[in-house]
């Protein structure tokens, strides 16, 4: 299959789909696209950040002001939060 190129980079093997988002409203695909991106950039974060405390706190913080946007990011958040080592009061919405 030839590369599809857009801008300077190409994209090769694009199985062929009609209608890709077909069940998806407009507003699923712009909510689904930030949860990926916010998820990419928080994972970036933690990959270079060597301060665990300042990352814990940066990590339960994010997650009280993400509650108000997106309730499965700051669920997400605190997960993240868990897993490295956080100990949460078990209040969180």
């Amino acid at each position: 299959m030839e590369a599809i190129k857009k801008g300077t980079s190409a994209v090769k093997d694009v199985p062929h789909k009609s209608n890709l988002c077909i069940n998806y409203s407009t507003s699923d695909v712009d909510l689904l696209s930030r949860r990926i991106k916010f998820r990419r950039g928080v994972n970036r974060i933690i990959a270079n950040t060597e301060n665990k405390q300042h990352l814990l706190v940066f990590l339960e913080t994010t997650a009280e002001i993400e509650s108000s946007y997106d309730k499965e990011n700051a669920k997400w958040l605190l997960d993240k939060y868990k897993e490295l080592g956080g100990k949460h009061n078990g209040n969180e919405d």
